[in-house]
């Protein structure tokens, strides 16, 4: 055995096992940090029966490319407990978890790339089939729409104002899955950049 190989450093994973027999799912802790600051989190496990309290995050995947299949990771995430272990997240939760990030405060969510790990198919599987709970039992939902863009400060006013014209429904379709906004207990926040609105 190549003597470097056998001295390379194994780095722990922050996925410690969820027990299949509970409701059992991970929360993650948002740092406090500025825009551009690195993205650093922290991860717990929880039982739903608990009542835990917490976010949910709804927002789109990143397309995957038509060569590979996969899906495009241009961000990265650092865990407290496990500073070694490097999570490649998509663009656009980047860029989420950018504007959601508070200064000064942690932000707890649950947040479907990040709290099941991806790579364990029976794990995910499970997670999948607790969706409808996850969501349900959330405190609030952010549904996040992405960062602004040349219209998007109208689509937000249309929706503060429910004057949704039928032709702007396609912005919606694109961005969002309809079941996480009809799943949430609460009125759903719609997160567009640094604006935002109620969307009942």
């Amino acid at each position: 055995m190549d003597s470097k190989a056998a001295k390379q450093e194994v780095i722990p994973s922050p996925y410690g096992r969820l027990d299949p027999n509970k409701d059992e799912i991970r929360l993650v802790d948002i740092c406090p940090g500025s825009f551009s600051d690195p993205i650093e989190l922290d991860i717990h496990v929880v039982d739903l029966s608990d009542l835990p309290k917490y976010s949910a995050l709804s927002y789109a995947w990143n397309p995957k490319q038509p060569e590979t299949g996969y899906h495009v990771s241009l961000g990265r995430a650092s865990f407290k407990t496990t500073p070694n272990f490097c999570l490649h997240i998509g663009k656009n939760l980047d860029s989420a978890i950018r504007h959601l990030r508070h200064p000064a405060r942690v932000e707890r969510m649950w947040i479907d790339a990040i709290c099941i790990d991806q790579n364990n198919v029976s794990e995910r599987n499970r997670q999948v089939q607790l969706m409808g709970k996850i969501y349900s039992s959330a405190q609030d939902v952010v549904i996040w729409l992405g960062p602004s863009e040349r219209d998007s400060d109208v689509i937000m006013n249309c929706i503060a104002t429910k004057k949704v014209e039928e032709s702007q429904i396609w912005w919606f379709q694109r961005v969002w899955v309809a079941q996480e906004l009809t799943l949430a207990r609460n009125d759903p926040l719609m997160r567009c950049g640094h604006k935002s609105v109620s969307w009942l």
